[in-house]
């Protein structure tokens, strides 16, 4: 059983005028056709009607499914509410399968630095599909504070690591 549709009809029914309904049900699909989702003020929105203040602990993930034969292929960044959920802000959707690659990932979250700055991250959370030196060395250069999963026999290597950028356990 259907729980509704999206349909010009029930709109219509809040413009006044002499245009028939007809008419206005074209002017409302063709505004919709040509509407375009911009993200800054859907990233604010969110992050307002969430009531979020101060610095945000993010997470970068890639997400791909089939819709029919549709293959979608996500990079999602999210703000990380509890460690059970986390609502998405931005996302880019990528025009292959597989992982995203450095520029892509650094694209999306200078998204989010040009909406709310860097200052407002707390750390970025990322899986082991994220670990590349040429994206870890962006994260230092611009002092976002990372965790990224690792296989246990990962090594991991710099030429000149900044002085405490690791730390022991």
């Amino acid at each position: 059983m259907p729980l509704g549709s999206v349909q010009q009809h029930k709109p219509v029914l809040g413009f006044t005028g002499s245009a028939k309904q007809e008419s206005i049900c074209a002017r409302i699909r063709n505004f919709l056709k040509s509407f375009e989702l911009n993200f800054a003020d859907y990233t604010k929105a969110i992050v307002e009607i969430a009531q979020l203040k101060g610095t945000y602990s993010l997470v970068i993930d890639r997400t791909n499914w089939k819709f029919g034969r549709i293959e979608i292929n996500l990079l999602v960044l999210a703000v990380v509410i509890t460690s059970q959920f986390s609502i998405p802000l931005l996302w880019k959707a990528l025009p292959k399968k597989g992982n995203s690659n450095t520029t892509e990932r650094i694209d999306l979250l200078q998204s989010f630095v040009g909406i709310f700055g860097s200052n407002t991250i707390a750390c970025l959370i990322a899986d082991r599909e994220f670990a590349g030196k040429h994206w870890i060395d962006y994260l230092i250069k611009n002092n976002i504070p990372f965790f990224i999963r690792i296989k246990a026999n990962r090594l991991v290597e710099w030429d000149e690591a900044p002085e405490g950028i690791f730390q022991s356990p």
